[in-house]
């Protein structure tokens, strides 16, 4: 056996398939051996699935050839071998040929990328063992800025979860600038830590490199019930997908858009969900909503609720009168939800992150709908609720965002997911996530 196959089978390993996977990269440089029939057979591909076999316990040559011979179709073609385009088999050399042609190795090269590939998967499993810290940039108002009338002083903060400020420095304004962030952190020893920052900020950095984007930020989506919807239905699935996650999700469906003369239905369908709603410790197999991420979190939601009290704006269900009830250690924020909201309002504009949901009105019809469902500066989910499913279609191919459910569709984890504005630009998941990294390129001859 190889000298490189009895150093694998030295060292332990609780993987072998992926192990072995793994080792494909650094076999890229070794010539693919033949048989006597002159046939080519992937190196690759077979030095991985002998290493899989010996990673699995084989032993010899004879034990790897057997192994292979014996693999299911799906490991071998995890290990790199290709499938017959007339009989659809997975090709793979007879154990005869597998022992000559692992006899036929260049045992000096293989064992160089065996030590190299065991080096890596040490360092890497060390680095898995690391822990990390959190730096997140964003743009920040500094408070009490504007008392006085005074013009508001913008920052450029770099903070870790704690809400620790480590580097700042002052901008124009955060709406106006994009300022590169990177030299912000020249001055923060950066070993062991994850950066991130808003869309805005990763775009204007990528941009100076002319390096592709792929962005899924925030979003604001409404839920829109025509007036000839199931409103048992809708009612029902417009608050859980509010709630979902305790609102802390992307693609909530934060705002629900009502037909004024269903207002009054509606309003007492929610009243009664959200009274069965119960906030406490997600373990506990009653609980329907859970903790939200952090005290900064919370506090931020709560900052939502009490601004839209403070407005004027009705409170429908939840809300501060719900705290006593909370647990009283975590994180956690009561539902709540508001009716007759305007359109235009804080409430309804920016992404809250928690279970708050906005009841808006309306007194036209379809076009009405879709215009309240694109008065948004996000565009990355939404749903349209009709009797009629031509009808609800018509309206979800007008909605100006990345994704639609009609009458509560199943999601199909294969469909592109991604938004519009500022929600973001490219997709994710299915064919065209994985076009997101790719490049085309054409050659003509």
């Amino acid at each position: 056996m190889p000298s490189g196959l009895e150093q694998l089978a030295r060292t332990p390993s609780p993987q072998p398939l992926p192990d072995a996977v793994c080792l494909v990269q650094f076999l890229a440089g070794l010539p693919d051996p033949r048989d006597r029939r002159d046939r080519r057979f992937p190196l690759t591909a077979l030095v991985a699935a002998a290493a899989a076999g010996t990673l699995a316990g084989a032993r010899s040559l004879t034990a790897i050839a057997e192994w292979i011979a014996d693999a299911p179709r799906w490991v071998l073609l995890a290990l790199g071998f290709s499938v017959d385009p007339f009989t659809r088999a997975v090709t793979v050399p007879h154990p005869t040929t597998v022992m000559r042609l692992l006899g036929r190795l260049d045992g000096d090269a293989f064992d160089t990328a065996v030590s190299a590939f065991l080096q890596a998967r040490a360092q890497n499993r060390q680095a898995a063992t690391t822990r990390w810290r959190a730096v997140a940039v964003d743009g920040k108002q500094l408070r009490g800025s504007r008392a006085g009338g005074g013009k508001a002083v913008w920052l450029l903060a770099a903070m870790d979860h704690t809400g620790t400020v480590n580097a700042q420095r002052q901008i124009d304004a955060k709406s106006n600038e994009t300022p590169a962030f990177i030299p912000l952190l020249d001055g923060l020893a950066l070993e062991n830590t994850v950066v991130t920052a808003d869309g805005a900020h990763t775009q204007h950095v990528a941009a100076k490199g002319v390096k592709p984007v792929a962005l899924e930020l925030g979003g604001k989506s409404a839920s829109v019930l025509l007036d000839d919807a199931d409103l048992d239905a809708a009612v029902t699935a417009g608050v859980q997908g509010c709630f979902i996650n305790s609102g802390q999700t992307c693609s909530a469906l934060t705002r629900m858009l009502v037909p004024r003369r269903l207002l009054d239905e509606v309003e007492q369908r929610i009243v009664a969900l959200v009274d069965e709603v119960k906030v406490g410790d997600p373990f506990d197999p009653e609980t329907t909503l859970g903790p939200l991420a952090g005290r900064a979190q919370r506090d931020r939601v709560a900052g939502f609720v009490d601004g839209a009290l403070d407005a004027g704006t009705r409170l429908l269900a939840g809300g501060p009168s719900a705290a006593s009830s909370l647990p009283k250690t975590g994180f956690y924020a009561p539902p709540a939800v508001f009716t007759d909201v305007d359109a235009g309002s804080r409430l309804a504009q920016e992404e809250v992150f928690g279970p708050v949901l906005a009841v808006i009105p309306y007194d036209g019809g379809d076009e009405e709908a879709v215009a309240l469902a694109n008065d948004s500066d996000y565009g990355l989910s939404g749903a349209v609720w009709s009797a009629d499913p031509a009808r609800a279609l018509a309206v979800a191919r007008r909605i100006r965002t990345g994704q639609v459910s009609v009458n509560d569709a199943a999601y199909n984890p294969l469909a592109p997911f991604g938004g519009v504005k500022r929600s973001g630009h490219g997709r994710e998941l299915g064919p065209h996530g994985l076009m997101e990294f790719t490049t085309l390129k054409a050659i003509q001859r």
